[in-house]
């Protein structure tokens, strides 16, 4: 996460929560967007995590949330997510939508 202000225990949940997201859900795409990215950040800004995996499900959503939560507690970090499905993205309205236009052009993948 070169380039990026985040202290230790941010770039351990980060990196807590790739492993952990690649061995109990599968193959995602990570991107850390917000004010860690543009550099605005604090000590009390929250890391902004956009989550596309293959397939959006309620089933799929509740183990991320069950990681974060775990992995928040554990390092003193707050992650935020938004979860998205690639089918979702390849030409569905959400395809379209401000948020994943930003994240798209500004985020940093991890």
């Amino acid at each position: 996460m070169i380039g990026l202000n985040l202290n230790q225990e941010e770039q351990a949940a980060l990196r807590d929560l790739k492993a952990r997201l690649a061995n109990e859900v599968g193959p995602v795409t990570l991107l850390l967007f917000g004010s860690k990215v543009k550099g605005e950040g604090t000590p009390e800004s929250d890391l902004d995590v956009f989550i596309q995996v293959p397939e959006y499900t309620f089933e799929i959503e509740s183990i991320i949330d069950d990681i974060i939560f775990e992995i928040n507690l554990r390092h003193g970090v707050f992650i935020s997510s938004v979860i998205f499905g690639e089918n979702e993205l390849a030409g569905g309205p959400l395809s379209e939508s401000p948020l994943y236009k930003n994240v798209r052009s500004h985020g940093v993948r991890l």
